[in-house]
Formats: structure tokens, C-alpha cells, sequence
């Protein structure tokens, strides 16, 4: 069987015997492809096409599409080896070492790409794998001054959108490094997909977001999906706003584990949720000296059709984040959040609170309600409080239920020395009403 490219393990072609050149050159038989570095490739068959399409077995190569090492600008070649993964799916391999780029990625509105219908067969355009060497291994460098996105996944969007799940993107990207330039805009930009997953990724120095989730559109008619998304092993560093964002029109469903942000200047994460869970996740040093700035910050969307609901948050580390009067970690809207399993460490933060439930007054539908701030820990000094709170609900948090969290820095702090209370209908984890005092916004 033909080892084409790393695999999991970390085993590269090389490790296992096979020199890249050899693989390149099966590789372009396998593909129809005449010559190992012709950007052309030629037209299978009808039958062929009905047989490979979708199939992982089909294998490419930047090198297939011109790409040449020690070339200064590789865009046009990554574009085209993008391309031919989008007209037939498989797998992709990139190469070690440095690929400098403008903007590249998966464009699904190139009109390349023929539109499906909005429902049925072929049920979404064939899924795509591309996976480097590792991350600080295979290294994927926007070209100073660029002013676009450094990678791209975009399904079809607008009226090409279709209301199922057909003309959505599905494509996973796994074991590389991407980094941004200060003109640039986002490290990923996302929109209309599904089913993809972003594995063992590093994203740095974005000028924008490490990665922005964009869902403009959402009708009956048509609907730019963002939904059972999963992002895993990623580390994001000093990207220029949010580490990981989203447009805040239309919730985003997304599942984020084993990931870690740090010292992004806007903040860690800003999500409309929906059914967006977060497990082990690490934020540090993000919107640091920052009123506004926040480590996770979950918002309300902009269409009040889009249900922002059911957030979970199942173990994630905040430290550093915000500033004095500020938060580490807010849920300014939506319905059933779930936090457990924090740790809040206030090092570096100024003197931001821990949580903020419902504080943003915001007026309208755009409450906090049914919220569940469980079981965590917050490192909080002697004396912080009451300016400094682990946890406080504003007029805008609705039916919230508040735990008793663990204080290690001072045990014999009560409840109310460390929980602000000015929402309706809040409890503690007895069920028994939480005293209320008066907002100070």
C-alpha cells in the first residue's frame, strides 16, 4: 500500500523509506496527471470521475501545481492544488518547511465549482483532507502586505447557498502552522461549512482574528451553515482582535477541545452559540488592560431569528484576561449556559471579575437567562472582593443559579462577599435565593 504522507503518528515518507519525489511521481499516475509538476490535469473519464470523486485514495501535491521551495510567492500554485481538491475531494499533502502566500485556501464560490442543487443527491460537495508535516514543520506564511485572509474555507454563500446541507464546505486541515501579517486579515476565515475539523493547527500574528466564523446568511431559502464544526489541538498566539470570533449575525455551532489562546488583543474567544461546547480550554493574557476585553465572551446575535442556546463550557483556565472593571469570562446572551470545571487565576488581570452573567444591559431579548455557573475555582486574593467578584449577575441575567466556588486563597470568604447578585429569580446551588443588591453597572 502507498504511504503517501504523514500520518498521525508523525511518520513522514521519508521516516518510512519513500522519498517525496517517488511518492509525487505514483501520485500523479494515481491522479491522471502527466507530469509530476504540471499545474494541468488531464479529464478522467465519466466513469472514472463517478468512482473517484470523494475518494480519499486521491492523492495531490503542491508540487503537482508548480510549487517550487524556493520560490517567493507559491500562491498561484497553492490555489490550484486547492482547486483540483475541490473538484474531486482526497487527500493533500503539503510539504515541510516555508509556503508563502497572499491569500489562499477553499473558495467554493469559484466558479469553478458547479452549484448543486439545494437538497438531495450528491448530498455536498466531496470532502477534502489536507495535512502538513506539524505544526512548526510544514509552515504556511502570509506574504508581508497582504491584505486578505491567509486561508480561506467558504462554501457557497448568498442565494447559492441552498437551504441543506449540499453547497457547504467539509474539509479538514490538520498539523501546520499559518502565520499572519499585521495588514492581513484573519488566519481562517470560515463560512458555509459543516462536518469540518481543524486538528493540531497554530495560528500566529493574524492581523485580524486567529479564526473568524462567519454566517451572514440564514433563510429558509438559504443558509450559510456553520454547524458540528470541531477544532481541536489549536493554538492560537497575539492574533491583532479575537483569537477565535465570529460575525455575531447568526449563531455558530461549533465543538472546541484541547485548545489554547493566548495574548490576542481583543480577547480569547467571542461566540453566538449555539450548541457550542468548550472542553480544556486555555485563554491567557487576552484583551490584557482592556476594559472591553474579554477571555470568553458569549454574545447575542444581530438576526433575533438565529437562537443562541445551550453553551457548554466543560473546563477552560482564564488568567490574565480583561482589566479592572472588566471580565474574564461573560455571558451577555442567550439561553442554558453551562459553565463548569473553571479556574480562574486573576495574575495579570488588573482586578477583573471572574464571570459576568446577564451585566451588559443590553435591554430587549437579549438577556442572559437559565444560566448555570457550576462547580470552579477562582484565585482571588485576600481583600479583592468586593471590588473584585468571582462571579456577578447584572439586571440582564435571568433564572441563573450560581454555585459556591472554591477560594484557595481565602476559604473563609462568604458567598456573598464574593457574589454580586442584581439579576431576577437567581439561586444558589440549594436552590435558595441569592441576596440582591443594587447595580452599580
Amino acid at each position: 500500500m502507498l504511504q503517501a504522507g504523514p500520518e498521525d503518528s508523525g511518520s513522514t515518507p521519508a521516516a518510512n523509506g519513500i522519498s517525496r519525489r517517488n511518492i509525487l511521481l505514483a501520485a500523479a499516475a494515481t491522479a491522471g496527471v502527466g507530469a509530476a509538476v504540471s499545474p494541468v490535469l488531464s479529464q478522467p473519464s465519466s466513469a472514472e470521475a463517478a468512482t473517484v470523486v470523494g475518494d480519499q485514495s486521491r492523492v495531490y501535491y503542491p508540487e503537482q501545481f508548480g510549487f517550487k521551495s524556493g520560490d517567493a510567492d507559491h500562491t498561484v500554485a497553492m490555489n490550484a492544488f486547492f482547486l483540483a481538491l475541490m473538484k474531486t475531494g482526497g487527500h493533500g499533502y503539503l510539504p515541510p518547511g516555508d509556503i508563502r502566500v497572499r491569500s489562499t485556501g477553499f473558495n467554493y464560490d469559484d466558479p469553478a465549482i458547479a452549484r448543486q442543487v439545494g437538497s438531495g443527491v450528491p448530498y455536498g460537495f466531496p470532502e477534502v483532507i489536507v495535512e502538513g508535516y506539524g505544526r512548526g514543520v510544514t509552515r504556511l506564511r502570509q506574504i508581508s502586505g497582504s491584505t486578505g485572509d491567509a486561508f480561506v474555507v467558504k462554501g457557497k454563500t448568498g442565494t447559492s447557498t441552498g437551504p441543506g446541507a449540499n453547497n457547504k464546505a467539509r474539509v479538514t486541515l490538520k498539523n501546520f502552522s499559518i502565520f499572519g501579517t499585521s495588514a492581513g486579515r484573519h488566519g481562517i476565515y470560515t463560512r458555509s461549512l459543516l462536518h469540518s475539523r481543524f486538528v493540531d493547527l497554530e495560528i500566529s500574528g493574524s492581523g485580524k482574528a486567529g479564526i473568524f466564523a462567519a454566517r451572514e446568511v440564514f433563510t429558509a431559502a438559504n443558509d450559510e451553515y456553520s454547524y458540528a464544526n470541531v477544532i481541536d489541538g489549536l493554538r492560537i498566539i497575539n492574533a491583532g482582535s479575537w483569537g477565535y470570533d465570529c460575525d455575531g449575525i447568526n449563531a455558530i455551532d461549533v465543538v472546541v477541545r484541547d485548545t489554547e489562546i493566548i495574548n490576542c488583543i481583543s480577547g480569547g474567544v467571542r461566540i453566538a452559540p449555539t450548541n457550542a461546547r468548550f472542553d480544556n480550554v486555555r485563554i491567557i493574557g487576552c484583551g490584557q488592560g482592556n476594559k472591553a476585553g474579554r477571555g470568553f465572551l458569549a454574545i447575542p446575535t444581530t438576526n433575533t431569528a438565529s437562537s443562541v442556546s445551550e453553551l457548554n463550557i466543560n473546563g477552560i483556565r482564564l488568567e490574565g484576561n480583561s482589566a479592572l472593571g472588566g471580565y474574564q469570562l461573560e455571558l451577555s446572551g442567550g439561553v442554558g449556559a453551562t459553565v463548569n470545571g473553571y479556574n480562574i487565576v486573576t495574575s495579570g488581570d488588573k482586578g477583573a471579575h471572574g464571570i459576568g452573567v446577564g451585566v451588559m444591559q443590553l435591554g430587549g431579548i437579549k438577556t442572559a437567562r437559565n444560566s448555570l455557573i457550576g462547580r470552579g475555582t477562582m484565585f482571588m486574593g485576600q481583600g479583592s472582593y468586593p471590588s473584585q467578584r468571582a462571579v456577578v449577575v447584572g439586571p440582564d441575567g435571568l433564572d441563573s443559579r450560581v454555585e459556591l466556588m472554591a477560594l484557595p486563597n481565602d476559604s473563609s470568604a462568604t458567598f456573598d462577599d464574593v457574589v454580586a447578585n442584581s439579576g431576577v429569580d437567581t439561586v444558589d446551588q440549594f436552590g435558595k435565593p441569592v441576596t440582591t443588591v443594587p447595580w452599580k453597572g
